[in-house]
């Protein structure tokens, strides 16, 4: 495919030739595939802003322990949403 695509053939007949699919259907099979796997993150993005805002602003009054109670126990933790070690 890299190959294809250094040359002066079409991405739409690249696509054609390495996937075989109709570029169409490959943009809507590879939009709905992001959707699918960032969604949840898409979702939760406003409540992790404000979380990670009031982070901050505890933070900067000189109030770690506070940070770390209001954001799951983790140190490193700004989301408040833990699966065992990695906060997401």
């Amino acid at each position: 495919m890299m190959h294809d695509f250094a040359s002066e053939v079409s991405t739409a007949a690249v696509i054609r030739k390495d996937l075989g699919m109709e570029p169409a259907d490959f943009d809507r099979d590879f939009l709905a595939t992001v959707d699918a796997e960032t969604r949840k993150t898409i979702d939760g993005f406003d409540e992790w802003r404000e979380k990670l805002k009031a982070a901050v602003a505890l933070a900067r009054m000189g109030k770690p322990q506070e940070v770390i109670e209001k954001n799951g126990g983790h140190p490193r933790c700004v989301s408040g949403i833990c699966r065992g070690r990695q906060c997401v």
